[in-house]
Order: C-alpha cells, then sequence, then structure tokens
C-alpha cells in the first residue's frame, strides 16, 4: 500500500489544476478562431468618403475548382454613417479574361428597420462581413486568378463614413456549403 504525504497530495492536486487549465484555455482559444478565410484583403478609402471614381480591386488565386467557396463583402463604418444600406457594384475578371464582365448590383443591408447596426462595432467603428449568395459572386468554376472591383453606387457622392472595404473569401465543403447562420445576405438587383 501506497502512503501519500500531504505534500504529495498537494503536488499531485496543484498538477491536475494546471492540466485543466491548459487544457481550458486551449478549448477556448481553438473555439475563438473560428473560420479561417481562404482570402482577405480590404482597401482603405480615402479620407473615410467613398466616391464612385475610387474602385479596389481584389485579386483571389483559386488552385483548387473542385471546393466551393463563399464570398463575403466586408465593410468597416463609423457610426455616423447616414444610410441603413450600401448599394454597390461588383465586377469580376475570371481567370484569363481580359476586360471585367458588366457589372452586378447588390444591396447590402448594414442595419435593420430600427436603425440598429446588423454588425460588430468597437469605439463607433462597425464592420460587416456580409455573403454573397447571389447570382453576383463569383463561381470560382475554374482555376486561376479572378479579379474582383467593387464600387459604391450610392446617390450620395462621396459617400461618408465609409472607413475600409474589402473581400473575404471561405474555402468550404461541398456538403456544407452554407455560411454561418447570424450572417446577414446581400440582395442583387439585375
Amino acid at each position: 500500500m501506497i502512503l501519500m504525504t500531504q505534500q504529495s497530495t498537494g503536488f499531485l492536486r496543484l498538477n491536475m489544476l494546471k492540466t485543466f487549465v491548459l487544457i481550458l484555455l486551449l478549448a477556448t482559444t481553438m473555439a475563438a478562431c473560428g473560420t479561417s478565410p481562404y482570402y482577405q484583403k480590404q482597401s482603405g478609402i480615402p479620407g473615410a468618403a467613398w466616391s464612385h471614381d475610387f474602385q479596389p480591386e481584389f485579386e483571389v488565386t483559386i488552385p483548387d475548382s473542385s471546393f466551393q467557396y463563399i464570398t463575403y463583402i466586408i465593410i468597416r463604418h463609423g457610426a455616423d454613417y447616414p444610410f441603413s444600406n450600401l448599394w454597390v457594384e461588383m465586377s469580376i475578371k475570371n481567370p484569363g479574361a481580359d476586360k471585367f464582365e458588366p457589372g452586378k448590383k447588390l444591396e447590402v443591408p448594414l442595419a435593420d428597420v430600427t436603425g440598429k447596426w446588423l454588425a460588430k462595432g468597437h469605439s463607433g467603428i462597425w464592420e460587416h462581413r456580409i455573403p454573397i449568395h447571389t447570382k453576383a459572386a463569383p463561381d470560382y468554376s475554374k482555376a486561376g486568378a479572378y479579379t474582383i472591383k467593387l464600387k459604391q453606387i450610392m446617390r450620395q457622392d462621396p459617400l461618408p463614413a465609409i472607413i475600409n472595404i474589402g473581400i473575404r473569401v471561405e474555402r468550404i465543403n461541398k456538403a456544407t456549403a452554407t455560411p454561418a447562420p447570424n450572417d446577414t445576405a446581400s440582395k442583387t438587383s439585375e
């Protein structure tokens, strides 16, 4: 029979506690990471006033077209943005193409009917990550470099309080071809 001293019992409890805390920390860190984007890039809007002339382009290289991808528009704006939505024209240049296809118009909802922002915010800056579920999204049907160009098409020019605009692409399994349920989908107008 093994007799344990009070000191060795305390040592075992301390080791078990350290192990538990380490496992809890690792689990929390992994859960906080979320889905890692395949591609993500944002472009700063000069003077936080998006003019019709400023049309940032994002080049996404797709090495394997057998996967499905979800494309998101990322928008960062100030709390003083005066509208509940944003109209954007998205033009796509497919691999091997010399010019962009005619742009598709997207309505991007930013606030609900009560005026509450549909985004995460901190210190008066709100960031939206909105999946594109329409025909406007690139289909990534062949491998290669896709260029996505975004243009704001609101009546007001320049559009105030828009800080960044960007694109995020996530590679997904075909069995789970839906984004997270709390994302707000964009609408298209053709």
